[in-house]
Formats: C-alpha cells, sequence, structure tokens
C-alpha cells in the first residue's frame, strides 16, 4: 500500500468488478482506502485469535522418515507420497 501513495497521484478503487469511488492521494487516506476495498471499516487488519491444539488424529511412534515422531492434530493435513517400482502382470 505505501507504494500505492509514493507512486500514484490519484486512486480508483473497483471491489467485484464495481466501480467505488477516486480520489487524490491526498484525499484518500489509508483507512478509507481499506473501507473502500473490503466494504467495511476493519478495526484490526490482522486480528489475532487463540486456538487450542486439536484432537490427535494420527499418533506416530515409529517410521522410517528423517522424523520418526510427531501427532497428527484436527484440522491439520498430512500429506505423503512415496514411489514405488511396481511389476505390471500384463
Amino acid at each position: 500500500m505505501e507504494e500505492i501513495y509514493r507512486i500514484a497521484d490519484r486512486i480508483t478503487v473497483l471491489r467485484d468488478g464495481a466501480y467505488v469511488g477516486t480520489a487524490t492521494v491526498k484525499e484518500l487516506d489509508r483507512d478509507k482506502m481499506v473501507k473502500w476495498m473490503v466494504g467495511r471499516e476493519l478495526n484490526q487488519q490482522f486480528p489475532r485469535h487463540k486456538s487450542a491444539p486439536g484432537q490427535v488424529r494420527l499418533k506416530v511412534n515409529s517410521f522410517t522418515l528423517p522424523d520418526p515422531a510427531g501427532n497428527l492434530r484436527r484440522p491439520s493435513i498430512m500429506s505423503h507420497s512415496a514411489s514405488a517400482a511396481v511389476k505390471s502382470s500384463a
């Protein structure tokens, strides 16, 4: 956003393809531009929230990967891929 104010003379905001407004950089402060962009005032731009670890969905005690121990908690996503030679019987 700082670049916009450093480079531009005027700012035009479109939201969801619709024209919201145009103003000079001096007329449009950062809070007003954000309101134009999101359609409402933002009290916290990056709100903090507390979260507790979820239910253990998978517990690994011994596994032949570099990190052999750990827990998988809800709503985490775990992905593992391995390639193996498959002999075709066809």
